[in-house]
């Protein structure tokens, strides 16, 4: 689910391993954070989301925006997008 500001967090890992994703999970999410799922662009743009790149904090984030206001819309969005995510745990 996006968060109250419709501006859901994301690390764009095109050519990271996974220990590369873990560490910028641990420096800017958590650092006891537990995992990360992993999905490809176009499952998002397929929900008619698309990304903001703005490189802060760091310069692989970005910004996941076109959010409904509608709470409804946003679950079944975010349950496909849950659904075509592969969850890695550490």
């Amino acid at each position: 689910m996006p968060p109250p500001n419709l501006r859901l967090s994301v690390v764009r890992r095109d050519g990271l391993n996974e220990q590369e994703v873990e560490s910028i999970g641990r420096q800017y999410v958590d650092k006891d954070v537990k995992g990360h799922a992993t999905l490809p662009a176009a499952a998002i743009r397929a929900r008619n989301l698309t990304f903001d790149p703005n490189g802060e904090p760091f310069s692989r984030h970005a910004n996941v925006l076109g959010w409904d206001d509608d709470d409804a819309r946003n679950r079944l969005a975010a349950s496909a997008l849950a659904e075509a995510s592969v969850l890695t745990k550490y």
